[in-house]
């Protein structure tokens, strides 16, 4: 036994590294996600310092540091492919080292976790398949849409890793978004294509499982009975991912930032979380607000603290935004950003959906759960930071967040007299039929068959390959340190680095405001390609202004 153990931490220890190898296809992806949940771990572990945490609640802390770092490079203009992958390996190197250092206490931790292997060991193969699943089938699924709410991006992702900079205030997140997840998805670097972005959020979905069946620690089958009912029901929501925007990302931040609270975990470890929330989306501001007005209520100088260390995360995408928005002229805002009306009457609106969710929340979560995730949630109803149509989606992260806090009290607290259990059961039923009868890529059992097949397309040459010849073919008649404006399907494949590049083809931008928005940005050329009203097929280059 004493010998698999150590086996077993010494693959724990090593196995990130195997990224570093020439590995193509599948294997490629798997020994790349080892790779990111130790650089999660590694960095998580920086924020932990002394401090005892469980390794999937340290993970998501270095989600949140990843994030913090990224933020930091980005608003430096330093956050190239080299500092990527420099976060990458470095949070690996630290995950290593400190295992390594910790031998004897790592092999100890997993020794008592075997002894236990009888109630936990059938749950988490079945999370360790699923993430399988969702990673691999995710990464090669070449179909998925390249946009979020704002921008393409794995058009910014490219400018990003050129230029490392969000300085495209047109193609880059404008209304709800700060940039944080643009950082965390640039890492994905180290794999060598961005179409692999789409892996970080897959990958995220096992963390959350993860992060789950460790707080429920499943030493009886009671609580392995509620983490079956937590798998089965992730697997069966009748939601269809299929674009970059964050989901499980946001789910596991938002878990860890309740369970940091709960635990009275460091000041910084819960400011950095709830700043990485605000800098992923701003609809989940609210929701690190009054997260962090309670967890600072009795502690003035604890609140202080995690004010401090949110700022520390918010603050550089802020300023990175700001300036890129100060690099355009004034009239050129309310052309890529449609207007929402009057302010006051959304903040009305998201105050009464507040306090309507609120009581509702407290009758199945702690009263920090529930005041929290009504304030966010009022404000997507509302439309504060952005029209319902966009961010009404994000509200899945929050009431998918709250359902895995409730499974984990029930888990941990033995609530088996109480109507709560029934009523968690009969919701688990519902969206698990639901999930059946839908149609299309949402039926779950067709979306698991769809991410199997789409596993088969990793390695293959992608659709923009050729198109990075024809475009560096087009922007060859271009005067290096240009601005030009883009409009092509593909602009992960344009070269960011030699050009100032403003990316116009994004949801937002409507095609009738085109024309205006090109004359009140001032290019010295538009490059667009296949677009009706121009004479011929192709990449065209035409020149704006001298």
């Amino acid at each position: 036994m004493g010998t698999a153990v150590n086996g077993l931490t010494v693959a724990i220890i090593g196995a990130p590294w195997l990224a570093m190898l020439p590995v193509g296809g599948v294997l490629a992806i798997v020994v790349h996600a080892l790779a990111f949940v130790a650089a999660f771990h590694g960095w998580g572990l920086v924020v932990a310092q002394r401090a005892r945490v469980s390794a999937f609640l340290a993970i998501q802390w270095g989600i949140a540091a990843v994030i913090a770092i990224a933020g930091l490079a980005i608003a430096l203009h330093r956050y190239t492919e080299v500092v990527q992958i420099a976060v990458v390996f470095g949070g690996v190197a630290i995950h290593s080292a400190t295992l390594a250092i910790r031998f004897r206490a790592t092999s100890a931790t997993l020794t008592r976790l075997l002894a236990d292997a009888r109630w936990w060991l059938v749950p988490v193969g079945a999370i360790v398949v699923i993430g399988l699943l969702y990673v691999v089938g995710s990464a090669g699924d070449v179909t998925a849409r390249p946009f979020d709410d704002d921008g393409h991006v794995l058009g910014q992702l490219r400018g990003l890793a050129d230029t490392g900079a969000l300085a495209d205030p047109i193609g880059a997140p404008r209304i709800a978004q700060l940039g944080g997840q643009l950082g965390i998805l640039a890492i994905v670097s180290v794999v060598g294509d961005l179409h692999f972005a789409h892996m970080i959020d897959a990958l995220a979905c096992l963390l959350v499982l993860g992060l789950a069946c460790a707080r429920i620690e499943p030493r009886t089958g009671r609580r392995a009975i509620w983490i079956a009912v937590l798998i089965v029901v992730v697997i069966a929501m009748p939601i269809a991912i299929d674009d970059l925007a964050p989901t499980w990302l946001a789910v596991g931040l938002i878990v860890a930032l309740f369970v940091s609270i709960a635990d009275g975990a460091p000041a910084r470890a819960v400011g950095l979380v709830a700043g990485a929330l605000i800098a992923l989306r701003l609809e989940f501001a609210p929701l690190a607000v009054v997260a962090i007005a309670l967890a600072g209520r009795h502690d003035r100088k604890r609140a202080l603290a995690i004010v401090a260390t949110a700022a520390l995360v918010v603050v550089p995408f802020a300023i990175a935004r700001a300036m890129a928005w100060a690099s355009v002229a004034d009239g050129v805002r309310h052309l890529a950003v449609p207007s929402r009306g009057g302010l006051v009457a959304h903040v009305a609106i998201a105050l009464g959906v507040t306090a309507i969710a609120t009581p509702i929340l407290l009758v199945v979560v702690r009263g920090t759960v529930a005041l929290a995730s009504a304030a966010s949630l009022g404000a997507i109803v509302g439309g504060v930071f952005g029209p319902l149509a966009f961010g009404g989606r994000l509200a899945w992260p929050i009431a998918i967040a709250v359902f895995v806090v409730l499974v984990i009290d029930l888990a941990r607290q033995g609530r088996t007299r109480s109507i709560v259990p029934f009523v968690v059961l009969i919701v688990a039923c519902s969206i698990v039929q639901a999930g059946q009868t839908a149609t299309g890529r949402m039926r779950w059992t067709r979306r698991e068959l769809d991410l199997a097949g789409a596993a088969g397309y990793i390695g293959a040459t992608h659709a923009w390959s050729p198109a990075s010849a024809m475009y560096a073919a087009a922007f060859a008649a271009i005067p290096e340190g240009a601005t030009v404006a883009l409009w092509v399907r593909q602009p992960e494949a344009v070269d960011h680095a030699h050009h100032r590049i403003l990316d116009l083809r994004t949801p937002r931008v409507p095609r009738a405001r085109l024309a205006a928005l090109l004359d009140a940005l001032h290019p010295a050329y538009f490059v667009v390609e296949d677009e009706p009203g121009f004479a011929s097929p192709g990449v065209q280059v035409i020149q704006v202004s001298p």
